[in-house]
């Protein structure tokens, strides 16, 4: 299962799209680091390798596209 799948299990995001989540990360300038801190979808050492610090949401599609734990 995709990160962006997991979180599309969420009840306030019930069924929404790949596209739909993305944009609302977007919108609210959610960084990959700050949902990987909260939800822990991928673990500390695959988001270390992921994850270049300050890029900002650059990197949002790939992280919804890494397989999830």
């Amino acid at each position: 299962m995709k990160v962006w799948e997991k979180i599309a299990d969420f009840n306030d995001t019930k069924g929404w799209s790949k596209e739909q989540i993305a944009s609302e990360c977007y919108q609210h300038k959610y960084c990959p680091a700050e949902i990987e801190e909260k939800h822990h979808f991928i673990g500390s050492k695959r988001f270390n390798k992921h994850c270049q610090i300050g890029c900002g949401v650059e990197c949002l599609l790939e992280y919804l596209e890494l397989e999830a734990r």
